[in-house]
């Protein structure tokens, strides 16, 4: 890059303002085409001044706290600073409207023959923040409403299996034992904190618009029973591939000595083996002198029988490549009873509703997630930046400031950058949930 062109990728970021006589009367004057610049009155007649249109009251700066989302209610990630009047009987208080700025602006423009003018100035990383903010609030509380939901369910099943066992457990100091009377009088307060936390998530969630249903304890536990079947279902199948998978039968010829009597045994096992569905498959000389040393090894010192032949045979089903089906009919066979037990359709209908539900959340997640991960995008993104790239994206932002821009002073500034961009990349993610705009930004 030659010097002409690192400087004006260097001045990109700043806005040109033409202080000359014309711009005084024409805010629009103030900035090349009037691109960026107009007049002030324009933002009351508009209503588009967060700063005059909104309520303080409802505009919360995040400070981490709990909030529940509402209709009224703005969290934002920056300081608001409004340009209401303040009550003159309460200095905290802001009122409707706007004399005090009003004469001002009105004052300023009478006496000095100009119009008060606006300028536009962009802070990309603040709208990032702000953006990533806002989904955030959103989204953090169905990740949260996940592990809440859970460690309520278990805490009552472990409870239930407590009870079942009874009150002596040798893991447990008995009530006997502490000759404390009141042990069991006060709440759990771990157990009150997590209920607590999971009221505050369910309601959450359910002000940013999503079904919650998903996450209601009958669902949990009809979720773990159908995992229980399933699991089940699986070890019997399992079990049955295991069989059919299984190591080669083998058959020999031997010889017996015990003492002065000595016996031949030739292929005791062949016609048995073949009468149940095997075959004999070929052995080298090589596999048979292996397998005859290692048979002969076995009974060390005080072996009675010598082998001096072997033959190998596999079932019909594995030389067919019929084992897999074999063992789903048998695990269908083994099933039959328990599946009898079940409410017929119950199962697809449950998994239908769980499927629906949990889509529901995912487009609840993508929708929440768009604005954000497309200005990321955009604002750290290029042509060809990666394969996930929305083919809808051909603009992308071309003032990489943040590459130019480098304190001299060696102060400790980096670290607040480095926490602002850390803030801004905060996807929030909950496992297994991607959104293809977010892996083209990773």
């Amino acid at each position: 890059m030659g010097e002409q062109d690192f400087l004006e990728q260097a001045i990109k970021r700043f806005t040109k303002i033409n202080l000359n006589q014309e711009a005084y009367k024409d805010p629009n004057k103030l900035t090349d085409e009037g691109k960026r610049s107009f007049e002030f009155k324009k933002l009351k007649s508009d209503n588009s001044l967060l700063e005059l249109a909104a309520d303080p009251r409802f505009i919360i700066t995040h400070d981490g706290k709990k909030r529940l989302l509402s209709s009224k209610n703005f969290i934002t990630a920056h300081k608001f600073n409004s340009l209401r009047d303040r009550s003159k009987t309460n200095s905290k208080e802001f009122l409707e409207t706007s004399f005090v700025l009003d004469a001002q602006i009105e004052k300023l423009e009478k006496t000095r023959q100009y119009k008060v003018p606006v300028v536009v100035v962009e802070d990309t990383f603040g709208i990032a923040e702000e953006l990533s903010l806002q989904r955030q609030l959103r989204i953090e509380p169905i990740a949260q409403l996940v592990i809440k939901s859970e460690e309520i369910y278990n805490q009552k099943i472990e409870e239930h299996f407590n009870k079942i066992l009874g009150s002596k457990r040798v893991d447990r100091i008995s009530h006997e034992e502490t000759n404390d009377e009141n042990v069991n009088q006060s709440p759990n307060s771990n157990n009150l904190m997590i209920s607590q936390d999971y009221d505050y998530y369910y309601n959450a969630t359910l002000a940013a618009g999503v079904n919650a249903d998903y996450f209601k304890e009958e669902t949990l536990h009809k979720r773990k029973t159908l995992s229980l079947i399933n699991k089940y279902r699986n070890q019997i199948k399992a079990i049955e591939l295991s069989k059919a998978q299984e190591e080669p039968e083998y058959d020999y010829i031997s010889k017996t000595n015990i003492g002065a009597y000595e016996q031949t045994h030739t292929w005791p096992r062949t016609k048995n083996l073949l009468s149940k569905g095997y075959f004999e498959v070929p052995m080298t000389d090589e596999e048979k002198r292996n397998h005859l040393k290692q048979k002969n090894k076995e009974k060390g010192i005080f072996k009675t029988e010598e082998y001096y032949d072997v033959k190998a045979f596999k079932h019909n089903s594995i030389i067919n490549g019929r084992a897999e089906l074999d063992a789903l009919s048998r695990t269908r066979k083994h099933m039959e009873k328990y599946e009898k037990r079940l409410n017929p359709g119950a199962e697809t209908q449950f998994t239908d509703l769980e499927k629906n539900r949990y889509n529901a959340i995912i487009r609840s997640i993508n929708h929440f997630s768009q604005d954000y991960l497309y200005y990321l995008l955009w604002l750290f993104g290029y042509q060809h930046w990666s394969q996930h790239t929305p083919d809808e994206m051909s603009q992308f932002n071309d003032c990489k400031f943040w590459f130019i821009k480098c304190d001299t002073n060696c102060s400790n500034n980096h670290v607040g950058y480095l926490s602002d961009f850390l803030a801004i990349i905060d996807f929030t993610c909950i496992g297994g949930v991607t959104n293809p705009i977010q892996i083209s930004i990773r």
